[in-house]
C-alpha cells in the first residue's frame, strides 16, 4: 500500500514551499493529487525529470543534485517508515475504527446483560454496580491502544 503525502510533506521533500508545489500540479509538472495526497513515488519522479528537462544542457550538474537530494529524502523517509516512526494512514484508521467498533459493542451489550440486575436497584445501587463495568471496558481499551497498531485484535 502506497503511502500518501501531503503538499507540505511533498514542499518538504523537494525543497518547495507548498504554494510552489501547487504550481507545479497546476502547470501540469506534478500529478494532481487523490484524496489521500500526493503519491510521492510519482511525484518525486515527475519533479525530477521536470528539472533534468529544464537543467539539460545548461546545467546537468544540478539537476544531479537534485536528484541526489530528492533519492536522499526517499531513503530517509523509507527508514523512518522501518523504524516505525511512520504509519500508514490506512492502519491508523483500520485501528481506530476496530477500537471504537469494539467499544460500541461491548457497550451495547450492558442492557442485556446487567438489564435485569439492576431494575430493582437504587441509583446509588445502579452506579455501584455500572462503575466495574465501565472500568472494565475502559481497561481493555487502555491494553488495546498500549499495543503496537499491528498487534490490535478484537477480544
Amino acid at each position: 500500500m502506497t503511502m500518501m503525502w501531503s503538499t507540505k510533506q511533498l514542499g518538504k521533500a523537494l525543497n518547495l514551499s507548498p504554494q510552489r508545489v501547487g504550481q507545479l500540479v497546476k502547470g501540469g509538472v506534478l500529478p494532481h493529487p487523490s484524496r489521500q495526497g500526493h503519491d510521492p513515488f510519482v511525484s518525486i519522479p515527475a519533479y525530477i525529470a521536470f528539472l533534468m528537462k529544464r537543467l539539460t544542457g545548461s546545467n546537468l550538474q544540478a539537476a544531479r543534485t537534485a536528484k541526489i537530494q530528492i533519492d536522499t529524502a526517499i531513503r530517509q523517509l523509507e527508514l523512518r517508515q522501518l523504524e516505525g516512526s511512520l504509519i500508514e494512514t490506512a492502519l491508523v484508521k483500520q485501528t481506530v475504527f476496530t477500537l471504537f467498533r469494539e467499544t460500541r459493542d461491548q457497550v451495547l451489550t450492558w442492557p442485556s446483560r446487567l438489564g435485569a440486575t439492576l431494575a430493582h436497584l437504587s441509583p446509588e445501587q445502579v452506579a455501584h454496580k455500572l462503575d466495574p463495568e465501565v472500568h472494565d471496558l475502559l481497561e481493555r481499551l487502555s491494553d488495546a491502544l498500549s499495543h503496537e497498531p499491528t498487534q490490535v485484535r478484537r477480544r
